[in-house]
């Protein structure tokens, strides 16, 4: 997690990206999340510079697996608030 004096925050996610082009994050549990490739198409902006990021699908996943707290409960508010309709993709793990 990245933040600056204004308490402003970024959460930057570094994986591989296998042949077809999903991401494969190490989890601290030793298994392997597979971000699949449809989901690392979002696009938005920080300070005006457009970035890459996951798609609010994507997202929305993030938020399984564990008990959520206020900030969790905001933020996926905030998304489904900017992208009605959105639906969490599948949780999927890499095989080795």
């Amino acid at each position: 997690m990245l933040s600056d004096d204004k308490g402003r925050e970024v959460d930057v996610h570094l994986f591989e990206l296998d042949a077809a082009g999903n991401g494969l994050y190490p989890m601290s549990d030793g298994r392997v999340w597979l971000c699949q490739a449809e989901g690392l198409m979002g696009s938005g902006a920080i300070l005006g510079k457009p970035v890459r990021c996951f798609t609010a699908a994507l997202q929305l996943q993030c938020y399984s697996g564990y008990d959520l707290d206020a900030d969790d409960l905001h933020d996926i508010a905030v998304i489904r608030e900017a992208f009605p309709g959105a639906m969490a993709l599948p949780e999927l793990f890499h095989e080795a």
